[in-house]
């Protein structure tokens, strides 16, 4: 200890003169600081241009971005004169001239004015910026962008960049499906489970951006190579109101419709909504080809058909509230509700030949009643700080239950005989399940500011209860009644349950220096898992996991349109209570599923390279990701006999990838604009325990036009390809996608009809999709039906008193758990 302690004392006397030559060499530089203010909303300006003129030279000799609350700091040299030049995009340039002393210097609020020319009768106003950098991403203003006002949101997302809307209201983002939308700063699990019923649901004029984070720090939590779509929504000056009403149909078919309130009184602001969504199935086709490999000269071939007819009907009930206390201080509240009701019938026509037996001969008529309710609450409080109202405090819960109820009823009649088709063996079984996965998080988050500094510090604890029950039954046709059992072999387990506990906890720095932004931080999680079984207790185990999750950020402001950065980070992914379920799910002799309570968590690092520039008419981004996971979920089929494929879940191996996009957007002119959105990667596979390897490759491409023409009328069209990204043994085939709309707005924006047409040069309904499943005993190609010709119409009415305005909550997110949570 003495030993240690002289080394240091040793190393300040030695590093003490060139700390005195930095301090002397401070001491000649004095601060420069203030906020830049949008004139009109009095919200900061992230990255206008800041910029410090030596006089009377009018030599540059410092330069910044202010940050995204508004704030920027200049260092400059004592005793001397500048001129501080503040410009933006669409804004009047501000200048400030100032003389230094020995004394910082506060500039304060700078209000920027919209930049207008009177040209004769016409006004030419330069166009409202839309696109701001932020720390962490970037952001897209729909209130500055009028064309918007009439849309429903799902299509206006298509104007955020690195956002694909195509023809059928498939959403993607950085050209695939690996994203998170948030509202307000909280996890939206409602838009990500039914992420099309729920945006078209709701109205573009009520939003005020959209913030793409392309780099979540350590309170969103991350997900594998993804983004957040944080949707932030518009709220009412005092005493004012809006009413939105939407409706919809297509003839794929399908009807929706909706209606939402938006109020404010005083300090408080609230908003209600109900949206109806029902999906027809019409005749939907499907088919599967197996070939079962018994040696090197036999095999058996299956051969399966089958059509499904029925409804999807959902009930969404949302539900806002937030109360400002008073400057400093505000509570908030949330609720979602969703009522659920599937009910689908299919029939399958089965044939299967066996070397010695070249015909066998089955129909399956399957049933599938499934009536659900989920729910999820948030509540936070948030505490803000005097100067320049940073958030200091917030102060989070969140409950969520997912029910898991279903019922399945099976007739299967069996043929061997190829001449007699009224000769058959019959057997009906149903299977009801009874269960769900509750959830209740906590948790904390204090943020410290100093200068350039600034240190984030929180702690989470989810706790998560899951259950499930199964219960068997057949047909007894000699008694006329139901009793217990099943003729497939069914793990006995009466109930399976799991409970789950993580504590959590973070710490996250921040450092800001003119042009270069630095983070890093850790989160360490605790993570405690029970499982238990009501008739098999000798099964029973628990079991404790510690992890440490580090990230590393680090990006350049090039300019206030441009930036690059750098990061990497890990993250934890749990397997979901149907992933764990043991309990095996079979209709018929060919197919079985199931899941495995041994899985173990999986931890994936991954690093991102990026550069974004965004002006008015030109967008440009491209980024560089690479993952690497070496104890992957993988869900995987093998054989379970000569008949029937069995599918489960397991830790089998690694998985590489390395993808890489581009995001091009260029507008020549406020009515017209054009979108390149593309995508290239390779995945590397390997399990030692299958004896497998694969890589492939996986790529997507979207191009889309859209331009106002005369009289609020437009007209656009999109065409995209895609080849899907390859699973452990399962691969997919590419497909194309095209379509055209026609849009017209009324009544002065405030309504608006569109319709949209899908794949019209096709003559079917349906087109397949194909998966293709391979290993050394058995192939199987199984062809899915997906709608491809239709054509839709929306419509969405708006009315009101009142502007609006915004300000954002940050709520919680649990993405760890690979099944989204709360309302479904």
């Amino acid at each position: 200890m003495t030993k240690t302690l002289i080394t240091l004392l040793l190393g300040v006397i030695y590093s003490w003169p060139a700390i005195s030559m930095a301090q002397e060499v401070d001491n000649l530089k004095i601060e420069v600081t203030g906020s830049v203010i949008d004139s009109l909303n009095n919200e900061p300006i992230p990255y206008a241009s800041v910029s410090a003129l030596l006089m009377p030279n009018q030599t540059c000799i410092a330069r910044t971005v202010p940050h995204r609350n508004g704030t920027f700091l200049l260092e400059l040299n004592k005793d001397s004169q500048y001129a501080i030049i503040i410009s933006c995009i669409g804004m009047k340039t501000v200048t400030k001239n100032i003389k230094t002393g020995t004394s910082p210097i506060n500039l304060h609020h700078i209000m920027l004015e919209e930049d207008s020319q009177q040209l004769g009768e016409v006004e030419v106003i330069a166009k409202k910026q839309r696109i701001s950098l932020t720390d962490n991403g970037f952001s897209y203003s729909f209130k500055n962008d009028k064309t918007l006002l009439a849309e429903n949101l799902l299509y206006a997302m298509k104007k955020v960049p690195l956002v694909s809307v195509s023809g059928d209201g498939t959403l993607s983002v950085k050209g695939g499906s690996n994203y998170v939308i948030y509202l307000n700063g909280k996890p939206y699990t409602l838009a990500n489970s039914n992420p099309k019923e729920v945006l078209q649901s709701i109205p573009a004029s009520s939003i005020e951006k959209v913030e793409v984070i392309t780099n979540p720090d350590l309170r969103y939590g991350m997900s594998e190579g993804g983004s957040i779509l944080n949707i932030i929504t518009l709220k009412n000056q005092p005493n004012n109101y809006r009413i939105i009403l939407n409706a919809g149909g297509n003839t794929h078919p399908a009807e929706n419709a909706g209606v939402n309130i938006l109020f404010t009184k005083d300090k408080l602001s609230a908003s209600f909504g109900y949206s109806f969504n029902n999906t027809q199935l019409d005749h939907v086709p499907s088919s599967s080809y197996t070939e079962t490999f018994l040696n090197e000269t036999d095999k058996t071939v299956t051969t399966q058909e089958w059509e499904t007819d029925g409804n999807i009907t959902n009930h969404l009930i949302k539900g806002l509230l937030e109360y400002n206390i008073d400057t400093l201080n505000s509570v908030y509240a949330d609720a979602n509700f969703m009522l659920q009701r599937i009910n689908m019938n299919t029939i399958y026509n089965n044939n299967y030949q066996t070397p010695s037996n070249p015909y066998y001969h089955s129909n399956v008529f399957d049933k599938i009643n499934q009536h659900d309710g989920a729910r999820e609450i948030n509540l936070s409080y948030r505490n803000l700080y005097p100067h320049k109202k940073r958030e200091r405090l917030l102060l989070t819960y969140r409950y969520a239950f997912n029910p898991d109820n279903k019922k399945n009823n099976v007739t299967e009649r069996s043929f061997t005989d190829s001449e007699n088709k009224d000769c058959y063996n019959e057997y009906i079984h149903k299977a009801n399940t009874k269960g769900g996965l509750t959830e209740h998080t906590v948790q904390a988050d204090y943020t410290i500011p100093l200068n350039k500094h600034t240190l984030s510090i929180g702690a989470k604890d989810i706790y998560r209860r899951s259950t499930s029950s199964p219960l068997y039954y057949e047909w007894n046709p000699e008694t006329g009644t139901w009793i217990e059992g099943n003729k497939y072999a069914q793990n006995e387990i009466d109930k399976f349950k799991q409970k789950q506990n993580i504590w959590a906890a973070y710490l996250s720095y921040q450092l800001r220096l003119n042009q270069f932004s630095f983070s890093a931080g850790a989160r360490i999680e605790n993570t405690y898992n029970k499982i238990e079984y009501s008739n098999e207790k000798e099964n029973e185990y628990s079991y404790h996991t510690f992890d440490w999750i580090p990230r590393l950020f680090l990006s350049y402001t090039l300019s206030q349109y441009s930036s690059l950065s750098l990061s990497y980070s890990s993250l934890i992914k749990r397997a979901s209570i149907w992933q764990m379920n043991p309990y095996q799910q079979q209709v018929d002799e060919f197919s079985v599923e199931y899941g495995n309570p041994d899985i173990r968590s999986e931890k994936i690092n991954q690093m991102n390279l990026s550069y974004y520039y965004f002006s008015n008419s030109v967008t440009f981004a491209t980024w560089l990701d690479y993952s690497n996971t070496d104890n992957a979920i993988v869900k995987y089929p093998s054989q379970q006999n000569e008949k029937t494929i069995a599918y489960t879940y397991d830790n089998l191996g690694s998985y590489n990838k390395i993808t890489g996009f581009i995001y091009i957007s260029y507008s020549p002119t406020e009515a017209l604009s054009f979108n390149i959105n593309g995508r290239v990667g390779k995945t590397y596979m390997k399990s030692t325990r299958l004896d497998f390897k694969q890589h492939a490759t996986h790529y997507s491409l979207n191009l889309s036009g859209d331009w106002n023409l005369k009289h609020d009328w437009t007209i656009g069209a999109q065409w995209g390809i895609f080849q899907q990204e390859p699973e452990m043994q399962i691969a997919y085939n590419k497909f194309q996608k095209y379509s055209c709309y026609v849009q017209k707005r009324m009544l002065d924006n405030k309504l608006n009809i569109r319709l949209n047409i899908n794949s019209p040069f096709r003559n079917e309904k349906y087109r397949e999709a194909v998966q293709h499943v391979q290993n050394s005993n058995f192939s199987r190609q199984t062809r899915f039906g997906i709608v491809a010709r239709s054509v839709m119409i929306d419509l969405s009415y708006s009315f009101g008193s009142g502007k609006t305005s915004a300000k954002r909550k940050v709520i919680i997110n649990n993405d760890d758990l690979l099944q989204n949570t709360g309302v479904r």
